[in-house]
Parts: structure tokens; sequence; C-alpha cells
């Protein structure tokens, strides 16, 4: 639609150039000669002038100069074939008028006089055509630098931002250094003293040390960690769970064995997971949910089925999902699969990364 508009506003302002160039000369002619010509006259020759004016501008002149090598020679030969085709429709245009007696003499008045006058003609509105293309050849290459100084630009605020972004996770690293070193060595001596009074409450220690150990230290060379170690804090996830609530939940996790060397980005199902305890109804063993990791010709597939918590239901804020999304755009651009089919009472979930191995 924008470039409709734009070619129709471009018709438009040729269009009133002509129209002021034609009033102009024939006021000139007028007020040289005190007299005018007839309509077929006007349009005619303008018609061929025109015609002569574009032919040059956007053939002859592009087809020549855009050329590797010899362009100043292809460029005189389409001047004179231009000057020669020109004064041969002129010839023709005569023998019409002059056929229908719209012109009152009988003959092409004074052939010098008419091959130099037309002659003049071809050349002047060449010489037109050839400041347009220049002066327009001179816009085209202006909005092609502005262009790449655009692009230039954009890339430069994207490797800005790239670089902050680098400088900020660099910062949060740090500081996830410093403090997880005290903070574990603090959960050690809990895990002494709670084994003397509960084995059970110091065994949840450790399952609470081992999920933020993971949450905290899963840097690798390449990004990615093995699936194993996801699996395992998703077990770490759901067993914490089940000693909080007693045992009493009722969901399925299961992983086949033999993708467990695959690699992934981390921390990428916990998200997924903690959504399910978050809303899902995990008390009723009729409808336990179910999450199921598995390779499918090389493709990595995530499902997640669960009832949700109708009693206690708790208002989602999309952020969660928004994240992942967002990680995985980052990571696998579009080399994953995102379904979601949320009813009243279900929720389900898809997802699919295609070449995990790549």
């Amino acid at each position: 639609m924008d470039i409709t508009k734009k070619r129709i506003k471009t018709f438009e302002v040729h269009l009133l150039c002509w129209l002021i160039f034609f009033f102009y000369e024939v006021l000139v002619n007028y007020t040289l000669t005190g007299r005018l010509s007839n309509v077929f006259d006007y349009v005619g020759h303008y018609v061929l002038n025109v015609g002569l004016f574009y032919f040059n501008a956007y053939i002859a002149f592009e087809k020549s100069l855009n050329r590797k090598t010899k362009a100043a020679y292809f460029l005189i030969l389409f001047i004179v074939l231009e000057i020669i085709g020109y004064t041969a429709l002129k010839i023709i245009l005569y023998q019409i008028f002059l056929f229908f007696k719209i012109y009152s003499y009988k003959s092409i008045p004074s052939n010098i006089l008419f091959l130099a006058e037309t002659i003049w003609r071809a050349v002047y509105f060449i010489g037109l055509s050839a400041v347009y293309w220049f002066f327009m050849n001179k816009l085209k290459t202006q909005d092609q630098i502005a262009e790449l100084e655009t692009q230039r630009l954009k890339s430069l605020l994207e490797k800005e931002e790239l670089e902050r972004n680098l400088i900020e996770s660099e910062n949060s690293f740090l500081k996830a250094q410093i403090n997880p070193h005290f903070l574990f060595n603090i959960l050690g001596f809990m895990h002494n003293l709670m084994l003397k009074h509960s084995e059970t409450a110091a065994d949840t220690l450790v399952l609470l040390s081992d999920i933020m150990r993971y949450a905290l230290d899963t840097s690798q060379k390449d990004g990615k960690v093995e699936l194993r170690y996801e699996v395992e804090h998703i077990n770490n996830y759901i067993l914490i769970n089940q000693i909080r609530f007693g045992n009493k939940l009722n969901l399925k996790f299961n992983c086949d064995e033999d993708i467990l060397a695959v690699k992934i980005i981390p921390l990428l199902f916990i998200t997924i997971i903690e959504n399910i305890f978050k809303y899902g109804d995990l008390m009723n063993p009729q409808f336990p949910a179910v999450m199921e990791l598995k390779i499918e010709d090389k493709d990595l597939i995530l499902t997640v089925n669960n009832k949700k918590n109708l009693k206690g239901a708790v208002h989602s804020s999309g952020i969660g999902m928004a994240n992942i999304e967002k990680r995985l755009q980052q990571h696998y651009k579009n080399r994953y699969q995102l379904l979601v089919n949320s009813s009243e009472d279900k929720y389900s979930l898809n997802l699919k990364i295609s070449n995990i191995y790549d």
C-alpha cells in the first residue's frame, strides 16, 4: 500500500512538472510568434518529446552508465540511435498531420530547417533527461548511504545492548559467586544440626541445597548442560514438594533414559514444572499431572497435562512463560514450537525443539 501511494505521488509530481513545462513553452512561443497551434499538434509532439525524455533516462542512461566497461561508447551509440529514431517518428507524425489536414500546408517545409529543428529538440530533451537522471541517481545514492548508515547505527545499538547485557550477566555471576559460597557453608552446618533431630528435615535441606546449587552454577563453555542434570533438578524439585505435602501429590514425570546425554540450555523446563505446582490440582489421584520428555526424529519433546486447581486459583502474570519463549527464541531461533492449550479446568503444553543434536 505504501509503495502504491508513493508511485501515485511520483506520477502526480511528474505530471505537474510537465504541465508547467508545457505552458511555459507555449507562452514563450506565443510571445515570440503571436500565434498558437492546434491541440493535436501539441499532444503529438509532447508525447514524442516526453517519450524521448523517459526512454533516455530509464533505458539509454541506465543501461549504458551502469555497465562496467565501455559505458561511454554505449551511451553515445544510444544517443545517436535516439536522435535517428526521434527524427523518423517526427517525420511520420508530420505525414499523419498532413494526411488529416491538421496543418494548412501540404508538405514538410524546408527539409534542412526541419532536420535542424528536430535534432535540436532531440538534443534538448536528451539534455533535460540527462540532468534528471543524474539528479535522481544522486538521490538514490544518498538514500542508499542513509540506509547503510541506519543499518550501521542499528548494528552499533544492538552491539551496545549485547555488551550491556553481558556486563550485567557478568556482574550477576560475580555476585552469585560471592553469596552462594557462604550460603552453602551455612546450609551444610544446618544439615549437621538437623541430622541429630530429624533425618527427614536434614534430607530436605540437602535437596534444597542441591536445587539452589544447580540454579546458581550451570555455567558451561557452550552455555548448555546435559539433559540428565535438568532431569535431576526437576526430580529434586518434585521430591522436596512431595516431602512438603506429605507425599500426597499425584504427578508423574517420565523421561527416556537414552536422551539424558542430549545438551540443552539450563533451567529451561523448571518454570513449566513450577507452574504445575502453582496452578495445578495435584490432590486428585484420578487425574494426576503427567510430564514426559522424549526424542522423536531428533526432536526433543516435552508434554505436560494436568487439571487446574479451581478452588485456590492464583492469577498468572505470564512473565514466566514469556521468559521461556524469549530464551527459546534467543538460543533456538525458529527451531522450536511451543503450544499451550488452556481450558476452564484443564491445561496442556507441548514444547518441541527440532534438531536437538545440532
